[in-house]
C-alpha cells in the first residue's frame, strides 16, 4: 500500500496544499476555508503534516476525526528545511522534508478547552473549602 502525505500550510483564508506519494509530489491545491474542509471530509485516510501554530490544533482535530493521521511539527523545524523563499508553496515543500527525515519531537495536540480564547475562567476552577 502507498502512502499519501500531505503537507497543509495554513491561513485565515487560503490554504496552500501539496500531495506527494512518498517519492514526489504529484498534486498541489490552493483552496478556501469551506473547500479545504471538504477535501479533508472526502480525502482516503491520509498523513497531513502541518506547523504546530493556533489553526493547525483545530483542523488537527477534524482531520483526526475523519480517520486521517495527522502531525505537527515545530515551527523552527519546518524553517531549517526551508530551501528558498518563505511561500505558502515552500512551506509545505519543507514541511514534507522534514516529515521524511523523522523529526521525533512533535507537538502535541491542544485540545478544544484549551485553544478556545475564552476556555477556562476562574470562576469554572474547582474551588477547595478550608472550612
Amino acid at each position: 500500500m502507498q502512502s499519501t502525505t500531505i503537507a497543509v500550510d495554513t491561513a485565515k483564508l487560503i490554504f496552500e496544499l501539496v500531495v506527494s506519494d512518498g517519492r514526489r509530489v504529484v498534486e498541489n491545491h490552493r483552496l478556501n476555508r469551506s473547500e479545504f474542509q471538504a477535501f479533508i471530509v472526502q480525502r482516503p485516510r491520509s498523513r497531513f503534516v502541518m506547523e504546530a501554530c493556533g489553526g493547525a490544533h483545530h483542523w488537527a482535530r477534524l482531520m483526526l476525526a475523519h480517520g486521517h493521521d495527522v502531525r505537527l511539527l515545530p515551527v523552527p523545524y519546518v524553517c531549517a528545511y526551508r530551501r528558498r523563499n518563505k511561500t505558502d508553496r515552500a512551506d509545505c515543500m519543507a514541511m514534507l522534508e522534514a516529515d521524511v527525515n523523522g523529526q521525533k519531537e512533535l507537538t502535541h495536540f491542544a485540545t478544544e478547552i484549551l485553544t478556545h480564547p475564552h476556555g477556562t475562567h476562574a470562576d469554572d476552577l474547582p474551588v477547595s473549602n478550608p472550612l
